[in-house]
């Protein structure tokens, strides 16, 4: 028995990872199209985070957009980069480990 809790126990791990990245990813979303809208207008990002603090305690936006992020039981961090394009706001996903993270960020 002490085999199969061998396998099964990291994979099920990986697989919780995984379910955490994405709805955290997916809890982003609002912030995101907030960066976006501010960067394509040319404008600041705001000063205040206040009402995104609630989905996250530990993120930080940086001056450039970019949103760090730390997630789940695994404290895996995150950074999603915006990049000005001109059809829009393309963005970039590094961090976390290979096998928790969605395949854009990997």
């Amino acid at each position: 028995m002490s085999k199969v809790a061998a396998i099964a126990v990291p994979q099920y791990s990986d697989y919780m990872d995984r379910g955490e990245t994405g709805v955290a990813l997916n809890q982003l979303e609002p912030l995101k199209q907030l960066v976006e809208t501010q960067l394509l207008k040319g404008a600041a990002l705001p000063q205040s985070l206040d009402k995104y603090s609630q989905l996250f305690s530990r993120f930080v936006l940086l001056p450039d957009g970019a949103i760090v992020v730390k997630i789940g039981r695994s404290g895996q961090v995150l950074v999603l980069i915006p990049k000005v394009e001109k059809d829009g706001v393309i963005w970039q996903c590094i961090g976390g480990s290979n096998k928790a993270v969605p395949p854009p960020c990997r």
